[in-house]
């Protein structure tokens, strides 16, 4: 049992270090993509304590994903509200820029908003994504012109209006509809 524990870590780290060689060498992202599914695939197959405990959920995942994907309205959904959301998310972030007297377009700071969430939500860092992104949008404002104390202080403003002010309403809600039985 000793053993079986610092030999099953090493060949999870030997897989996870020849996956990235590999992908470093993989030209094709089809293969890129094949050699990281393989790899995942084999950590959880190997070991049957993680499939035990990995599997459902993504049995179920996979299925509601198929679900939204062939229902033309639900995919309709999603996209839109995608966007919508990439929007107001960058409005609001112009906004925060010029009420510190700040100037920038919408486009540019709607394309940054939209790059700077996409790499912040694939890096993972302890805490979420919220400061991987606030250091993003920081500093991509400043490259579009916009002065280093009011990158920051309406990056700042923009994560306390959009992600922290909408949580204090939801915990209410979701505390009532907890109340009430409806989750």
């Amino acid at each position: 049992m000793s053993v079986a524990i610092p030999l099953a870590g090493l060949t999870v780290v030997s897989t996870l270090l020849g996956g990235v060689v590999a992908l470093r060498l993989a030209r094709d992202l089809g293969t890129a993509i094949a050699l990281t599914g393989g790899i995942v695939v084999a950590v959880a197959f190997g070991f049957p304590r993680f499939r035990k405990r990995a599997l459902p959920p993504t049995k179920r995942a996979w299925k509601t994903i198929t679900t939204a994907l062939r229902s033309p309205r639900q995919l309709a959904l999603l996209v839109v509200g995608n966007l919508g959301a990439a929007l107001m998310s960058a409005l609001c972030l112009l906004a925060c820029v010029k009420a510190y007297g700040g100037s920038v377009g919408y486009w540019p700071v709607l394309v940054v908003n939209i790059v700077v969430g996409t790499v912040a939500s694939l890096i993972p860092v302890p805490g979420g994504n919220t400061l991987v992104s606030m250091m993003g949008l920081s500093a991509a404002l400043v490259a579009l012109g916009v002065p280093d104390t009011v990158a920051v202080a309406a990056v700042i403003t923009q994560q306390l209006i959009a992600t922290y002010l909408p949580a204090l309403p939801g915990w209410f809600a979701t505390n009532d509809m907890l109340r009430n039985g409806y989750l």
